[in-house]
C-alpha cells in the first residue's frame, strides 16, 4: 500500500489568471504577499502540502517557489498559463504542459511528479491528455468526482 505524502494541496495562482494570458503582466500579483503568510501557517501546524503551480509564477518568482520547495512542500503542475484543457488544441495544451514541467524543475532542480489541470478540465472531450500525462508525472488531480460548473 503506497502512503499518501500529503493530504492537502493549493493552487497556485492569482486573482487574475482567468483572463487572457497575455494581459497577465498588467497585474500586480498578491502571490508575494499572501504565500509567506500560506506557509507560516502551515509551519506552525507542521502541515505539509502539495502546491499545483502556475508555471508563469515559478518564471516570475523562482525564489518563492525554491521558499516553498524548501520547506518541504511539494512542487506539482498547474500548467504554464491557466489554459483550460477543453477550450484549447492538442498542440497548445502539449507545449503548454511541457514548458511548464521544464520551468518548475529548472527552479526545484527536481522532477515533477503531479497535475492538476485549471479548472478542472479534464472530462470526456480530452481524456487523451490522461495518455501525455503518463508520460510525464506519477500522478495527475484533475478529476473532479462531481459534476461541476
Amino acid at each position: 500500500m503506497s502512503k499518501v505524502k500529503n493530504i492537502i494541496s493549493v493552487d497556485f495562482e492569482d486573482y487574475f489568471c482567468d483572463l487572457p494570458f497575455e494581459t497577465w503582466n498588467e497585474y500586480e500579483s498578491r502571490v508575494i504577499e499572501t504565500t509567506p503568510i500560506l506557509l507560516e501557517l502551515f509551519s506552525k501546524y507542521k502541515i505539509k502540502a502539495t502546491f499545483f503551480v502556475v508555471g508563469y509564477f515559478a518564471e516570475k518568482f523562482p525564489e518563492l517557489i525554491k521558499g516553498i520547495s524548501g520547506e518541504g512542500h511539494e512542487i506539482a503542475s498547474h500548467s504554464f498559463s491557466h489554459i483550460d484543457l477543453r477550450k484549447t488544441s492538442k498542440n497548445e495544451i502539449e507545449k503548454d504542459l511541457v514548458k511548464s514541467f521544464d520551468v518548475l524543475e529548472n527552479v526545484t532542480g527536481e522532477k515533477v511528479i503531479g497535475f492538476r489541470a485549471p479548472f478542472f478540465s479534464i472530462d470526456s472531450s480530452n481524456s487523451w491528455v490522461i495518455n501525455f500525462l503518463r508520460k510525464h508525472v506519477k500522478y495527475d488531480s484533475s478529476i473532479f468526482p462531481e459534476k461541476s460548473p
